[in-house]
């Protein structure tokens, strides 16, 4: 993990001075990283197709927004109002609804000297769109602004976007994205400075989006700290040269109108400079619009009821729907199926040689119900002369603000292979992640294999191996095995079997909350955030039935001084998760626990156990399980585009994990595990 994508794991619990400075830091990284496209990215350049050009010919667009995040912003919209009036602009001011009281004597003021008003989201905090029944919610309160000041248009704060959800909104057009700003939150850019239409469908209408285009104020001039427009010219000629939208963002509350400057102000001689060079440079040869009179001129060249990519207004594409697929005949193409309500599903993980606990159709469930901030969508080629599922490969939409948007295979597994027997079918799986990737808009994919190699043949992706997993054969049996274990190993089970330990298996959910409460304890000694208990409570409803998962206590006079949870499917089991008594572990509680976990594992006839996924900088966990005759075994991570990997580096390396680290050992309990909720909520 980098620092710029660990910082907002941590925000809630840092001063906003250390949340300055932690942000410039990132930037320095950022920016050089992606200095090839920021402030310019030259794709975005491209006009749609038989783009039609801007009213009266006019070489390109200025429209001017601000975004009020607080009551010190609305304090400044009045004077801010004026000053473009003097210099002969207008522009669009908007408001959180929510937030801080927005006075209707100010939006009459300002409609009728002709600027516009319009929604800045219900509140300035989280991701609206974290989940769909969460925007919802807050689309009906989003409506009755709307409604009460008269408004068409809406930006989301934060620049968070889903271009679907806001068909919930009754809007005219939406401002959240941008061509190309890779330090938002939600970094991916629609890498074009034009307007665009999103199509609506069924009973939803379609709207414009109007992608702001020259670099946020905040941006520059807080984080950056640059010291000139020089920015902003260059980018405005840039856009003048190609005829596109120079829509622009500032925030009132981060302009200073007096002398003296606050760290997280610019001084208003900025924005006058620049209004002043447009009107220098450009005068007559631009379409000063606001942002709903641009909307209003693209959909005046659109047709709602039969969208084409030949619109004057380009054309986004909704992502494709997983769901009613069933049957799914492909002959031999990939297609997205439903494997929740796809009886050909689990048996054909069952039958895949490479088929595991978390191929299965229940992991789906509990990875979307646990985490709203992924969802599932299966690849699979389906054979139509027999409607039997031949390779598949499961990949998970991961929306994040702290990794960026992915699809990754699989989420929270070690042994995630995808389902595949030839070279043949990678490749033709892997063009259908692509092609889902491009439309859900997410910036890589990542693939975690062992077994199947045929990755290793197709050069569109390269690997990294950062984990290792241990594996031991249990053919010998526990008798022969014990004697393959390090005199280490076997002189610490001499004294913990000895120690009066008891093995009991887990039978309720109030021994697994009990597992949940020392688990939480190990974690936070650790300084590793613990994961949501609604995961384990999932994990237990969905596979303990049936046993896939079992939950081994160790306890000594009936107190619960150690548990593993073991994942179980066909001839493997898997030690996936720890909690540990520090108090015990002077009779070697874990080593008694994995002892027999290992002869339980024996007896039910398993011929594998595997110790789990280990960081490759994690020498002491390494030293640990190599101890008990292990096999090691490279757990790659496949990455698209393979350029990703020469950026990447190991999880534990950064300087904020450390920092992490520090903060779970000492935080109160609360906040420790308010921090796993947050931290979980971005990885995958």
């Amino acid at each position: 993990m980098k620092i710029y994508k660990a910082y907002y794991t941590i925000k809630l619990f840092i001063p906003r001075w250390l949340q300055i400075y932690i942000r410039r830091l990132v930037l320095m990284e950022k920016r050089l990283k992606y200095k090839d496209v920021w402030p310019i990215d030259k794709r975005a350049a491209k006009p749609p197709k038989d783009w039609a050009g801007w009213p009266d010919g006019k070489k390109f667009a200025l429209v001017l927004t601000h975004d009020i995040e607080n009551s010190k912003g609305h304090a400044n919209c009045k004077r801010l109002a004026e000053l473009e009036e003097s210099l002969g602009f207008r522009s669009s001011f908007n408001f959180v609804a929510k937030d801080y009281p927005v006075s209707a004597k100010l939006r009459q003021y300002l409609t009728d000297r002709g600027f516009e008003v319009a929604i800045h989201g219900l509140h300035h905090d989280k991701n609206p769109f974290r989940s769909k029944t969460i925007f919802q919610k807050q689309a009906v309160e989003i409506n009755c602004s709307l409604k009460e000041w008269n408004a068409v248009g809406f930006r989301c704060p934060s620049m968070y976007h889903d271009l679907e959800m806001l068909h919930e909104l009754n809007i005219e057009y939406d401002a959240s994205t941008f061509d190309t700003d890779p330090f938002e939150p939600q970094p991916d850019g629609v890498t074009t400075i034009f307007p665009f239409k999103v199509s609506g469908n069924n009973q939803q209408k379609g709207y414009i989006e109007l992608p702001y285009t020259l670099p946020q104020d905040f941006l520059l001039y807080v984080l950056m700290r640059e010291k000139n427009i020089d920015i902003w010219k260059n980018k405005l000629d840039w856009i003048a040269d190609n005829g596109g939208m120079a829509l622009f963002i500032t925030h009132p509350n981060y302009i200073s109108f007096d002398e003296n400057s606050h760290y997280e102000e610019y001084p208003v001689s900025y924005y006058i400079e620049f209004l002043e060079y447009i009107k220098s440079k450009y005068e007559g040869q631009y379409w000063h619009a606001l942002p709903r009179d641009v909307s209003r001129y693209c959909a005046s060249k659109t047709s709602e009821s039969h969208p084409t990519n030949n619109d004057p207004c380009s054309l986004h594409t909704a992502a494709p729907c997983t769901q009613n697929l069933i049957p799914c005949t492909s002959n031999l193409k990939p297609c997205l199926i439903d494997p929740v309500n796809d009886p050909r599903w689990d048996l054909f993980v069952l039958n895949h040689p490479f088929g595991y606990i978390c191929h299965l159709s229940g992991w789906k469930q509990i990875l979307e119900e646990s985490f709203p901030h992924m969802k599932g969508h299966y690849l699979a080629i389906v054979d139509s002369s027999d409607n039997n599922i031949r390779a598949a490969l499961p990949v998970f939409e991961v929306r994040s603000l702290l990794a960026g948007n992915r699809l990754v295979s699989i989420p929270f597994a070690t042994i995630c292979d995808p389902l595949v027997s030839s070279d043949e079918d990678i490749t033709k799986l892997l063009d259908a992640a692509i092609d889902l990737s491009n439309n859900l808009g997410t910036s890589r994919i990542e693939i975690r294999a062992t077994a199947s190699t045929h990755l290793n043949q197709d050069n569109r992706v390269d690997s990294v191996v950062y984990n290792k997993s241990h594996q031991l054969s249990l053919e010998p049996g526990p008798e022969e095995l014990i004697k393959t274990f390090s005199k280490q190993v076997k002189r610490k089970l001499k004294k913990a079997l000895n120690s009066g330990f008891e093995r009991q298996l887990a039978k309720n959910e109030q021994e697994l909350k009990e597992f949940y409460h020392l688990y939480v304890k190990t974690r936070k000694r650790l300084g590793l955030p613990p994961q949501p208990y609604i995961l384990f409570k999932l994990l237990w409803e969905k596979f303990s039935p049936s046993n896939n998962l079992s939950l081994l206590m160790i306890r000594n006079k009936g107190q619960l001084v150690a548990g593993f949870i073991i994942y179980k499917f066909k001839d493997r089991c898997s030690w996936d998760y720890l909690a540990s008594d520090v108090d015990f572990q002077h009779l070697h509680t874990n080593y008694f626990g994995l002892w027999e976990a290992i002869k339980l594992s024996c007896l039910e006839g398993y011929k594998i156990f595997d110790f789990g996924r280990t960081g490759i900088s994690n020498e002491g966990l390494m030293g640990f399980k190599k101890l008990w005759g292990t096999t090691i075994i490279d757990l790659p991570q496949f990455y698209y585009p393979k350029n990703l990997c020469s950026d990447l580096s190991p999880a534990d390396s950064s300087i904020l994990y450390k920092l992490i680290n520090k903060v779970s050992k000492i935080a109160p309990d609360s906040v420790f595990r308010l921090m796993g909720k947050i931290l979980y909520r971005h990885l995958g």
